[in-house]
């Protein structure tokens, strides 16, 4: 989920980014920037909820989305998945589809 996706999800609209800082495609690196001062980052409950309970981060607003039928696939980039792996990403869509 992005920014555009999560402003839609909680139903703000038409606001548009005057300057991004940076753009990360790393999510370890997304929390740290936040962790270290450099701005506000999505992130999952279970992966942040330490840092905001030892005050490591913060939440600036209370709104949050739920997303229970999704899920994550990470690959790396330029490589060439192995033909079960992309049979099993296959089965999972189909899973979530139905």
């Amino acid at each position: 989920m992005d920014w555009p996706d999560w402003f839609d999800a909680v139903g703000v609209s038409g606001l548009r980014a005057r300057h991004r800082i940076a753009l990360f495609d790393s999510f370890p690196l997304v929390i740290q920037a936040a962790v270290s001062g450099q701005g506000v980052a999505l992130g999952w409950r279970r992966t942040v909820e330490a840092m905001l309970e030892d005050g490591r981060l913060i939440r600036p607003c209370e709104d949050a989305v739920e997303r229970p039928t999704e899920i994550s696939v990470y690959r790396g980039t330029g490589r060439v998945l192995h033909p079960l792996a992309d049979a099993l990403l296959d089965w999972l869509r189909d899973e979530l589809d139905s």
